[in-house]
This record gives structure tokens, sequence and C-alpha cells, in this order.
């Protein structure tokens, strides 16, 4: 038995098969026709679907795993701890690091000119998940 399977909390024992059973699931209805930005029909497949859903429910699941794991973990070596050695080797390391940061919100504040001329604006296009109602209408 790997360490990662040891480690793996019994909440996630059958996640994996799971997920997979869902996006299997998800092929035996019809797909879905979406418009895009231009007008143009554009075909989505239930699977596809279902399984952006099922990632991203299993990387919530993994993640709160491995914040809980980590947290265990630095309860048990203590605070004084640095690293942790198996048979002589750095397998982890738990030391203070410094960073300096901009505080973007007092420079607006008392200095927005300054912001301004440094100020850079970004376009994001996130992909929004709305599970309720691809749940019902992909099934």
């Amino acid at each position: 038995m790997s360490i990662l399977t040891q480690l793996v909390p019994t909440t996630l024992s059958g996640f994996g098969q799971a997920v997979t059973d869902l996006i299997a699931g998800a092929t035996d209805r019809a797909d879905a026709v979406v418009l895009s930005s231009d007008g143009t029909k554009v075909t989505i497949s239930r699977r596809t679907a279902h399984g952006i859903l099922a990632a991203r429910a299993a990387e919530a699941v993994a993640k709160k795993a491995k914040e809980d794991l980590e947290k265990q973990l630095k309860a048990e070596i203590g605070q004084d701890a640095t690293e942790i050695l198996v048979e002589g080797q750095v397998v982890f390391s738990w030391v203070p690091q410094t960073k300096t940061v901009l505080d973007t919100a007092r420079l607006k504040a008392e200095r927005p000119e300054v912001f301004a001329e440094f100020a850079k604006t970004q376009v994001t296009r996130p992909l929004l998940a709305r599970p309720k109602i691809v749940t019902a209408l992909f099934g």
C-alpha cells in the first residue's frame, strides 16, 4: 500500500469511481445546444457538463482533505519543528517566510494618482457553473 493510499481519508475512498460513474451516466441523454456570443449555435455534451461539475467537486474535496491533513501534521510536529526527515531525507519543511506586498487599497485611498499611473486592467473570462441548473437540465 502506498503512503498516499494510507493518508487519504476514508471520506475520499471510492470518490474517483463515483466521479467516473457520474460522467459515464451522463451520456444517455441528449446534448445541449447553446448560443455563443456571436449568435452561432454550439453543441455541448452532457458528458462534458457533468465532467466539469464532477472535477470541480473532486477538487473541492481534495482541497479540504489537503488542508485537514496539513493541519493535523502541523499539530503533530509542533510549532518548533522546521523539517520532517525520513531516513535522513527531508520530506516536509515548515519554516517562516517573509513576503512584501503592496497595500493597494491604501495606495488607492491615499495616492490615487500614483495608483492610477501604475494600475493595469486585466480581462478575465471565468467559466461559472450553476450545478443545480446543470443537474436539472442534463439529468
